[in-house]
């Protein structure tokens, strides 16, 4: 009798081993463990600023590029000139903004502002520069015709969302004055790009 007990417990032992076995034949090019897969995609925003020429100005080179804003970079200088020959009024630029924008953010705005043009004996404040986009009010007129915006404050002249590319045209006016003396003024048009991630 302790013999068959013996022999009862070494096949249970054995059905064991092949229970094991076609367990083990089971998993084979079926999924054995997972493995957890992460990625961080950083805040990306292309901007670039490129001047056209506006259509009064004739045959001649139709773009200049002012340079490029890439994720924190910044924007290379570039020329907008208003030429105030003959009597005071309101000036259109020679050529207007062009702004292309690639991003990968939410949402992202772009603002322009400026500090005012100086000569070596006079400054013309920035309220007396305006600025026309596809943002600002068609129905305004400050002075400097429909849709002109003075820059007395930044102004949203740039929006979107996650896109490969998107183009918007800047365009801008000066108020000349009795008051302003002859010479050559200087300034900067600043372009705050502000993305959302």
């Amino acid at each position: 009798m302790k013999k068959r007990d013996l022999q009862i417990l070494v096949g249970s032992i054995l059905l064991l081993a092949i229970s094991a076995a076609c367990s083990a034949q089971e998993q084979v090019g079926g999924t054995v463990q997972t493995v957890g897969v992460t990625t961080t995609i950083e805040p990306f925003m292309s901007v670039t600023l490129v001047t056209a020429e506006t259509e009064r100005q004739g045959d001649g080179p139709p773009f200049r590029n002012l340079g490029s804003f890439v994720s924190g970079g910044t924007l290379a200088r570039g020329v907008v000139e208003f030429e105030a020959l003959e009597q005071p009024g309101i000036v259109e630029a020679d050529k207007h903004v062009q702004i292309i924008v690639s991003s990968n953010c939410t949402n992202w705005s772009v603002e322009c502002s400026s500090t005012g043009l100086a000569s070596e004996d006079d400054f013309i404040p920035p309220e007396r520069l305006y600025v026309r986009s596809f943002y600002t009010d068609p129905g305004a007129d400050q002075g400097a015709g429909p849709g002109y915006e003075s820059l007395a404050v930044p102004k949203l002249v740039a929006t979107g969302s996650a896109a490969l590319e998107l183009s918007y045209q800047v365009f801008l006016k000066l108020e000349v004055t009795w008051d302003d003396l002859p010479g050559d003024y200087d300034g900067i048009l600043n372009f705050t790009v502000m993305p959302t991630p």
